[in-house]
């Protein structure tokens, strides 16, 4: 199974958790598996070289997600969903109708309505998951329209405006 050989994880045990809200992890130098979200693996980051990029990714969003915490930033999320003037571009999965290939071309589709249920749902086990998915929004804005495209920059401005306001709401 995996572990072996330097690897960092053993995934030969069965998850707990259904697959699509996760699987269980025995990380090396553990002794007993923990459960994670699939961007726990894994986790999106943003090329620095990118105009914007390290904005849109400001440290200190580490820690645990309580479900106190979690609610704030759901309000945070609902309210640029209904404030931001971008916020439709990226709030509902996008559409064969709008774009017919994005789903040949972005299998890990990510939207803030999404980001909105997982967090009411309590998905997210850390902060960082949270912010890893509204990366996801930005990589997949640009993988699909390319870096000087305008809904890139629209990405990159608004996860930026909701990090900051994720962060602000998590120090509450």
């Amino acid at each position: 199974g995996g572990g072996q050989g330097g690897g960092a994880a053993d995934f030969s045990q069965l998850s707990a958790l259904p697959v699509w809200e996760g699987v269980s992890v025995k990380w090396d130098g553990e002794e007993q598996p923990e459960e994670v979200n699939e961007w726990e693996l894994e986790r999106p980051q943003l090329d620095p070289s990118l105009p914007r990029a390290q904005a849109a990714c400001p440290a200190g969003l580490g820690g645990a997600l309580g479900g106190a915490v979690a609610a704030r930033l759901g309000r945070c999320v609902k309210a640029a969903i209904q404030t931001e003037e971008a916020a439709y571009l990226f709030s509902e999965r996008v559409t064969p109708e709008v774009a017919p290939d994005y789903a040949l071309s972005i299998p890990a589709q990510v939207n803030l309505g999404l980001v909105l249920a997982r967090l009411e749902a309590g998905h997210y086990r850390r902060l960082e998951a949270a912010a890893d998915d509204l990366n996801r929004l930005v990589l997949n804005a640009l993988e699909f329209n390319g870096p000087d495209a305008p809904i890139t920059d629209a990405a990159l401005a608004l996860v930026k405006k909701l990090k900051k306001k994720l962060l602000n709401s998590a120090a509450e």
